[in-house]
């Protein structure tokens, strides 16, 4: 087998260097965009919940026994487009809602045993021919009867800034991995031989 080895001491300790760095700033780019992306995760779910809130204070139930949900749901601005994806189920997992967006999908399937009872349920999925979700679900009792509010909203955003910020990273890291390599390649002392073992 043929290769090529670094004849200079100082070359083989600037590529053990370049390799050691090269790895702790992968890390460091890794962990500082995973911690972004839950941050900006935490945010999506307090905003999630605060949407279903504001969607229990629409929500009644018609003389014919049809759920109602208000017109304008959880925005403050009526003109605002709504961009959440909304349903809402009976306790036996019987579909009472949908809105416009999710149309006939299903927000993750018949309701789990014990699934927003005891507070908010929240979780990541994708929808069907669709984007990936955050979602949270809450048991609401509406007058005498129970309803779970199963609310949703898009986490490409999310997914799109983890994305660029490591890319911008890890090209920004790239450079300065070659500086120091660069500088000990144009260093005269530096040949290289080539060995058979």
């Amino acid at each position: 087998m043929i290769r090529l080895k670094p004849r200079s001491v100082r070359t083989r300790l600037t590529l053990w260097y370049v390799a050691a760095l090269g790895g702790i700033l992968v890390l460091f780019a890794a962990g500082t965009s995973a911690f972004l992306f839950l941050r900006l995760r935490e945010a999506l779910d307090a905003y999630v919940v605060d949407d279903i809130e504001a969607v229990e204070a629409q929500l009644s139930f018609r003389p014919d026994g049809a759920l109602s949900v208000g017109p304008s749901g959880a925005k403050e601005d009526p003109d605002a487009p709504d961009d959440r994806y909304l349903e809402i189920r009976s306790p036996d997992g019987s579909v009472l809602y949908r809105n416009d967006r999710l149309g006939a999908r299903s927000l993750d399937g018949s309701p789990q045993p014990g699934e927003g009872k005891n507070g908010y349920s929240e979780r990541s999925m994708r929808l069907q021919n669709g984007p990936r979700l955050r979602i949270a679900s809450r048991l609401h009792t509406l007058g005498t009867r129970p309803v779970l509010i199963r609310l949703g909203h898009t986490e490409e955003p999310l997914w799109r800034e983890f994305k660029e910020l490591l890319t911008v990273l890890l090209l920004g890291f790239r450079l300065r991995l070659l500086l120091p390599a660069s500088a000990d390649m144009r260093s005269p002392g530096v040949r290289f031989h080539r060995s058979t073992e």
